[in-house]
């Protein structure tokens, strides 16, 4: 015969479906962050490979500016051939197609500030030279853009 006052042991319907459901919640959260720490390490990876190739088109132009002192043409001054690039280029990398736009340009004095007389510049346009790189590539329907800037000057002294 069986005593009333003895407690049943095991599971009921209602434990187990509230376990149930507690471990889908804990298994679904723990996809969903899985999913966001992939996409952001892979924006990352495309962030820095987009970084060095706006650090490329820099080295680029500065390449330019330093072969026009070595050709030892007196015509040849440091901003001949520094033409930026009319049409983005599209560089291929790891199957991820980066646009890459160098831009040239000149500055005005109020840009670089007042400084600029204290150091005898009078006319940026020729002595200083602003260069924009800007490369762009799209990730989850997202459109990414990395922009660089740096300043070219005629560094090489004159004699």
């Amino acid at each position: 015969m069986k005593n009333n006052n003895e407690s049943e042991s095991g599971f009921g319907l209602l434990e187990v479906i509230i376990a149930s459901g507690v471990l889908i919640m804990v298994i679904t959260s723990s996809v969903a962050l899985s999913r966001m720490a992939i996409r952001s390490n892979v924006v990352s990876l495309e962030r820095v490979q987009a970084y060095n190739l706006a650090q490329e088109g820099i080295e680029k132009v500065r390449q330019v500016r330093d072969t026009n002192w070595v050709d030892k043409d007196p015509v040849t001054d440091w901003k001949t051939n520094l033409l930026p690039t009319t049409n983005p280029e599209t560089v291929p990398l790891n199957n991820k197609d980066f646009t890459r736009t160098i831009s040239i340009a000149d500055i005005t004095d109020t840009e670089l500030g007042t400084n600029l007389l204290t150091y005898g510049i009078t006319n940026t346009q020729d002595t200083i030279k602003k260069v924009n790189v800007t490369v762009a590539w799209k990730e989850y329907d997202i459109d990414w853009k990395i922009d660089l800037v740096t300043y070219l000057t005629d560094w090489k002294a004159k004699y």
